[in-house]
């Protein structure tokens, strides 16, 4: 699966989607996707920011500063459901329970489950179907055929 088609999976056919099984490139293609979302429009806040400080002016007091938070805090409300159903889908595929992404919530505890999460999702998924689906990576010809 390709950049492209990774992003318009997450944000059409797979918003809200916890069921099922993400491949590495899926997640991987959306977590740039995301943190380019959040790079290009995190930049200019912070220089917009930069330069009213410099002239002695408070930030939140520029108009662009606000606009660009505003749609910044939007694109994070709209990215939120998806990126948190690509991760348990991610899980899934490793055969881990969605519900271990709740560990990151828990202090201390989640900068570690993070870690864990983070090079877990480095690897190839559960190879053939596991509880959660069938292997995304796997043509559905194999997976329906017996092996002989």
């Amino acid at each position: 699966m390709g950049y492209p088609e990774a992003v318009k999976t997450c944000l059409t056919a797979k918003y809200s989607a916890f069921m099922g099984r993400a491949p590495r490139s899926e997640y991987w293609w959306f977590a740039l996707f995301t943190f380019f979302v959040y790079i290009f429009g995190g930049v200019p806040l912070l220089v917009i920011a930069a330069n009213q400080q410099a002239a002695g002016l408070r930030p939140e007091d520029s108009s662009a500063f606000i606009v660009i938070a505003l749609v910044l805090g939007l694109c994070f409300l709209a990215l939120l459901l998806p990126t948190v159903c690509v991760t348990v889908r991610r899980l899934h595929d490793l055969d881990w329970s969605g519900w271990w992404y709740l560990t990151l919530l828990v202090p201390y505890l989640g900068s570690l489950a993070a870690l864990v999460m983070l090079i877990g999702f480095c690897f190839r998924g559960t190879v053939g179907a596991n509880r959660f689906g069938e292997d995304p990576l796997l043509p559905a010809a194999q997976t329906l055929a017996p092996e002989i």
